[in-house]
C-alpha cells in the first residue's frame, strides 16, 4: 500500500469515528455530481485531450484515481466539494474556473441609481463611473532602481511607463504594458472624453468613447516606440510581468514591434455549440465585409476568407467517445480523427495576415484581419526584441508574447507563464452539480503554438531568470541587463 492510500483510509477511519458516516444516497450524489462534472469536460473542454497528452506533463488516469478515492473518504458536503475542487486545481488552467453557485434569488430586488455622467467631471466622476481603473505602473522588476535608467513617462497620466536603461555601453528602451483590457486605463478615458462622436448632445456615446480609447492606446505605445527608433537604441524591453490578459490587443499589439508580416496563432474551437456560435458570427461579418462593396482584390480575399468558414464542420464526429481520457494517455492529436477541436480561422481572425495594401478600406479589411485596426502604427520598431514575463503573465498578455516568439521577432525572459491559454470564443462552457452545489466554466479554445503545443501549457523563457537564494529582486534586473547588453554586442560584432 502506498503512503498516500495509507494516508487517505487513516483520514477516513478518524473522520468515521469522530462525525460519523455520510448517508449513502450523500456519498452516491457526491460521485454523481463528479461523473458529471467530467462529462460536463469531455462535451464542453477545449484544453481536455491536450491536458489527456504524455505532452502536457498531467496525468488525468491518475488524478482521476486520487479524486474517487478523495469523494470516498469524504464525510462531509464541504470534504467532498474539496476534493472536486482540488480535482479542477490539479489542471493549472487559469481559465478552468470553478465556484459555489449563486443564491437563491431575493424576494425583491432593486438596482441602484445610475449615476449621471452626461454632465459629470471625466476625471473625478464620470470614467470611474464607467468602470475604469488604474493600472499598475511600476515594473514588474525594480527597473527604476538601476543606476543607468532614466524614466520618460510614468504610467500614471499616460498608459504606459517607459525608459531607456544604458548599461556597458548599449541603450535598452524599456515600455511596460500592464494591462491588455482598455478597462484598466481610466487616463484614456479622461483623454478621450471630448474624442470626435462621444459627446451627443450631452449623452455619452459608449461605442464611439471605446473606439477613441482603443485607438489612442496603440497611438501612444507606437509613439514610444518611435522614440526609441528615433533615438538609435539597441533593443526595446516589453515588460509583461503581471499582465493577466485582456482582449485581442495582445495579438494586434505585436506588430507594432516588428516591421514584418507576422501570423496570427492558429484558433480552434470545441466542437459544438462554442464552434458553431463562433463560426456563424465570423461568417456574417465576412458576409457584412462583402456588402460593403470592396474592389476585385478585395472582394477575391474576402470569398475565399468565407469559402473556408463554410467548410468548417463544427461537429464532433459521432462515435467520438472522449472518455478515454480518465483511462489512458494519448498523444496530442488536435487535428485527428476524433478530435474534439476544429480550426476556425486564427487568434487574429478568419486570416492569419493580411498586407496593410491588401484591401485599401480599413472597415471591410478588418472582417478578416483584426490588426487592421493599429495598421497605421505596424513597425513602429523593427530592431531587437525581449519580452519579460512571470507567472503572473496570462491570457492576452500570452498570446502577446506567444506572437512574438512564434514569429521569430522577440527572446521572452522571466519565468514561465502562468499558462492561461485562450478563454473563451463565443459561449463558454459551463457544468452545474446539483449535490455539492458547484458550478464550474470551461474555456471552449485553444491557440496552438507554432511547435504545435496548446499555448494553456504557458511559455518558456529564451532567457531564465529565476531568483537564487542570494539574489534579490534589483539584481535579477540588472542580470538581465546584462545579458540582453552582452547579445546585442554578440549580434552587432562583425
Amino acid at each position: 500500500m502506498s503512503l498516500h492510500s495509507s494516508l487517505i483510509r487513516g483520514a477516513a477511519a478518524i473522520a468515521l469515528l469522530t462525525a460519523g458516516a455520510p448517508a449513502p444516497d450523500a456519498r452516491g450524489a457526491w460521485s454523481a455530481d463528479y461523473l458529471a462534472l467530467k462529462q460536463g469536460m469531455e462535451a464542453q473542454y477545449a484544453n481536455l485531450t491536450w491536458f489527456a497528452s504524455p505532452e502536457s506533463g498531467r496525468d488525468l488516469p491518475a488524478l482521476d484515481r486520487r479524486t474517487r478515492a478523495a469523494l470516498e473518504a469524504a464525510t462531509t458536503e464541504d470534504e467532498a466539494r474539496a476534493a472536486l475542487m482540488a480535482f479542477l486545481g490539479a489542471f493549472r488552467d487559469a481559465h478552468l474556473v470553478g465556484r459555489p453557485a449563486l443564491a437563491p434569488a431575493l424576494p425583491e430586488t432593486k438596482e441602484p441609481e445610475e449615476p449621471d455622467i452626461k454632465s459629470a467631471d471625466p476625471a473625478n466622476r464620470a470614467c470611474p463611473a464607467l468602470g475604469y481603473g488604474g493600472t499598475q505602473a511600476p515594473f514588474s522588476l525594480p527597473i527604476e532602481t538601476l543606476a543607468g535608467f532614466e524614466l520618460e513617462t510614468d504610467g500614471e497620466e499616460g498608459a504606459f511607463r517607459s525608459g531607456v536603461m544604458t548599461v556597458n555601453g548599449r541603450r535598452v528602451g524599456v515600455v511596460r504594458i500592464p494591462s491588455f483590457s482598455m478597462d484598466r486605463y481610466v487616463s484614456l478615458c479622461r483623454q478621450n472624453w471630448t474624442a470626435e462622436g462621444v459627446d451627443k448632445g450631452g449623452d455619452v456615446n459608449l461605442s464611439a468613447l471605446e473606439r477613441a480609447m482603443t485607438a489612442g492606446w496603440y497611438r501612444e505605445l507606437a509613439g514610444i516606440l518611435r522614440g526609441f527608433a528615433d533615438r538609435k537604441v539597441d533593443a526595446v524591453l516589453v515588460d509583461i510581468g503581471g499582465n493577466g490578459g485582456g482582449d485581442d490587443s495582445g495579438d494586434i499589439a505585436a506588430r507594432l514591434f516588428t516591421d514584418r508580416l507576422i501570423k496570427s496563432s492558429p484558433l480552434l474551437i470545441k466542437k459544438g455549440a462554442a464552434a458553431e456560435a463562433y463560426r456563424t458570427e465570423q461568417v456574417e461579418e465576412v458576409e457584412r465585409g462583402l456588402s460593403l462593396e470592396p474592389d476585385a482584390g478585395g472582394e477575391r480575399i474576402l470569398s475565399q476568407a468565407l469559402t473556408q468558414l463554410q467548410n468548417v464542420n463544427p461537429s464532433l464526429p459521432a462515435g467520438c467517445d472522449l472518455s478515454w481520457v480518465w483511462r489512458e494517455q494519448r498523444a496530442w492529436t488536435p487535428f485527428g480523427a476524433c478530435s474534439d477541436l476544429v480550426q476556425i480561422g486564427t487568434a487574429g481572425g478568419p486570416l492569419e495576415n493580411l498586407p496593410a495594401e491588401a484591401i485599401p478600406q480599413p472597415r471591410i479589411a478588418r472582417r478578416v484581419s483584426w490588426s487592421i485596426d493599429a495598421r497605421d502604427h505596424w513597425g513602429a520598431w523593427s530592431g531587437p526584441v525581449y519580452v519579460l514575463m512571470d507567472g503572473r503573465t496570462a491570457s492576452s498578455a500570452e498570446m502577446f508574447a506567444a506572437t512574438l516568439q512564434n514569429n521569430g521577432v522577440a527572446r521572452l525572459a522571466g519565468v514561465e507563464s502562468a499558462g492561461a491559454g485562450c478563454g473563451a470564443m463565443g459561449p463558454d462552457g459551463k457544468v452545474s452539480l446539483p449535490a455539492t452545489g458547484l458550478v464550474f466554466n470551461f474555456p471552449t479554445c485553444v491557440r496552438l503554438r507554432s511547435n504545435g503545443e496548446d499555448e494553456v501549457a504557458g511559455l518558456s523563457p529564451d532567457l531564465p531568470l529565476r531568483q537564487t537564494q542570494n539574489e534579490s529582486r534589483r539584481a535579477r534586473a540588472g542580470r538581465l541587463f546584462a545579458r540582453i547588453a552582452d547579445e546585442v554586442a554578440a549580434k552587432a560584432a562583425p
